[in-house]
């Protein structure tokens, strides 16, 4: 290929790439909207779904047990080897042959066929009617799965959703003090030149903004990892190019007593859903018990069947016919199955169930000393949390006020640069322990939210 072309090519295919990447839509979302995507799209959530939804399909299928049971068969047969039996032929009505006469017979035809179908439908078995409760309160188990992936979906969307909005901020400290030294540096220099300032005092704000700027280059590919986390949580492609609409100045840490106050276990989905588990126990114990009493059939039968030394004696349908070749048959019945005795199987069954429904007890008491745990560190997290957010605060808008004395005292040829580098290291530690506090402080908030059950609220 002709270099020259090959070049434009190149630079053809790369004006596409780009033309596309900023036609490429930009989607928005608050925290809120966030979650909400994430719910209809986040893979957990969406199979949780479909196994509640199949639930229902489980259900159909044992309620049609209950229901009647039509079937149908048709059968030809080319019995090309026919099997033969020897009988007395002397025992045959009017037969005149000598007492022991044998006779091979054959009681087949070469061609065979058959047409049957059967009804059949359950009048009464207990396990029937308690395997259904059953079935509808796995159906109720598969809604409370669905409901905690949709909880610890909501759990990782919202603290990503606060990794990346912080780590924004981070980023858009660094580009603040970078701007800050750059401007510091460029006076530092025109100083120098006039002889108002020592090349070492240069050389001292260069350092220290060639250590902001890796340190800023190093957080943008941080800060772009945590919104590609938070993609990846709410279930979009990695290369969707998203924006967040909140402010984090506006967020507000909300820690209600009253949630404390009339807390109840079964806000907790792990908790509602070992009740859930502790039901189907016992209506296991009932489904055992109910082994022990008969269960009732009823079924009614309509075929035909037919035979022939020739195939087209069987595929004629010829039932009244002069040349009838086949027979109908039909049967009505009932059927009652009694249990008597089973050496014990059922009895030894039932006591395993019940030593399960021990355990279960055994962890509700764990679990909720478990919960009662969760609450108490979360909530003591984010009390310390808090109180470290508000002296970081403080220390914030103090060391922001030694930095704006120190530039002033700097610009008015009454303060050294060593002083004014200090400062803005100072003031750059006090941002990051903020920023570090309020990210601190949201995760606690988020830990007691879950850990109270008012997470998704």
């Amino acid at each position: 290929m002709n270099p020259l072309f090959r070049t434009g090519f190149l630079l053809l295919c790369l004006t596409i790439a780009i033309t596309n990447s900023s036609a490429q839509e930009v989607l928005k979302f608050s925290l809120k909207e966030a979650v909400a995507y994430a719910l209809e799209n986040n893979v957990m959530v969406k199979n949780a779904k479909l196994d509640h939804q199949a639930s229902d399909n489980e259900v159909g299928e044992y309620l049609a047990i209950g229901l009647p049971q039509v079937n149908a068969s048709v059968g030809l047969n080319d019995n090309f080897i026919i099997q033969k039996s020897i009988v007395d032929v002397s025992r045959f009505p009017g037969s005149t042959a000598p007492p022991g006469t044998k006779q091979v017979i054959e009681f087949s035809t070469q061609y065979t066929g058959f047409m049957d179908v059967t009804l059949e439908q359950l009048i009464f078995d207990a396990s029937y009617f308690i395997g259904l409760k059953a079935a509808r309160t796995l159906k109720g188990l598969t809604y409370k799965d669905w409901k905690l992936s949709e909880i610890e979906t909501t759990e990782a969307v919202t603290k990503a959703y606060y990794t990346a909005l912080i780590n924004q901020e981070r980023l858009k400290l660094f580009e603040r003090q970078l701007g800050t030294l750059d401007t510091l540096l460029q006076e530092t220099i025109t100083m120098n030149q006039n002889g108002f300032a020592e090349r070492i005092d240069v050389s001292r704000i260069k350092v220290q903004y060639n250590n902001v700027n890796v340190e800023k280059n190093r957080f943008e590919r941080i800060a772009a990892l945590s919104v590609d986390l938070l993609k990846f949580q709410i279930g979009l492609p990695i290369r969707q190019f998203i924006e967040l609409t909140e402010n984090i100045q506006s967020i507000t840490l909300e820690a209600s007593q009253n949630d404390l106050v009339n807390f109840d276990y079964s806000n907790r989905m792990e908790y509602s859903q070992l009740e859930t588990n502790q039901t189907l126990q016992l209506i296991n114990v009932q489904n055992l018990k109910s082994g022990y009493y008969p269960d009732l059939k009823a079924f009614a039968s309509l075929g035909a069947n037919s035979g022939g030394f020739m195939f087209r004696d069987v595929r004629q349908f010829d039932f009244g016919g002069t040349n009838r070749n086949w027979f109908e048959s039909a049967s009505l019945g009932v059927t009652l199955n009694i249990p008597i005795f089973d050496s014990f199987q059922k009895r030894n069954q039932i006591q395993k169930v019940k030593l399960r429904l021990e355990q279960i007890d055994n962890q509700f008491d764990f679990l909720q000393n478990n919960i009662d745990l969760q609450i108490l560190q979360a909530n003591n997290d984010l009390q310390s949390a808090t109180e470290n957010l508000n002296a970081q605060e403080e220390n914030l808008q103090l060391s922001r006020e030694i930095y704006d004395v120190s530039i002033i005292k700097y610009q008015e040829g009454v303060g050294s640069n060593i002083e004014v580098i200090n400062a803005t290291t100072t003031y750059k530690e006090s941002e990051i322990n903020y920023y570090n506090a309020l990210y601190d402080a949201l995760i606690a908030q988020v830990d007691l939210q879950k850990a109270l059950g008012t997470l998704t609220n």
